[in-house]
C-alpha cells in the first residue's frame, strides 16, 4: 500500500516529522494498527525525528547510504502516483497547495 503525502518543502525535519505523526495516527485511528518499525532512506534520521521515534517504540531503520537500489520499488511507485496525482491536480485548476 502506498500512502503518499504532498508537501509544500523537500526534506525538511518539521514537514517529515507531521507527516510521520499524522500517519502513525492515522493507522491507529482507521485500522487500529500499531506502527512497529519506519524504513526510511534517512530522510527521517533526524534528531527530533528519531527521539519521537524513540518515544514511540518505533524502530527506525534506515537503507545503507547512496543505495537508491534498496528502496527501487518503493521510489518507482511513488513517483508514478505523484505525477499521476499532479497531472489530475493541474487538469482540475486546484491549488498547489492540494
Amino acid at each position: 500500500m502506498v500512502f503518499p503525502y504532498f508537501m509544500s518543502t523537500h526534506g525538511t525535519e518539521k514537514e517529515n516529522l507531521r507527516a510521520l505523526k499524522d500517519f502513525v495516527s492515522w493507522m491507529k485511528k482507521r485500522y487500529g494498527l500499531e506502527v512497529k518499525v519506519v524504513k526510511s532512506d534517512n530522510e527521517l534520521g533526524r534528531k527530533r525525528t528519531l527521539r519521537w521515534l524513540r518515544k514511540e517504540g518505533i524502530t527506525f531503520e534506515p537503507s545503507a547510504p547512496r543505495t537508491q537500489d534498496q528502496n527501487g520499488a518503493a521510489e518507482r511507485s511513488g513517483g508514478v502516483i505523484m505525477e499521476k496525482s499532479r497531472s489530475m491536480r493541474l487538469a482540475a485548476n486546484l491549488p498547489h497547495s492540494l
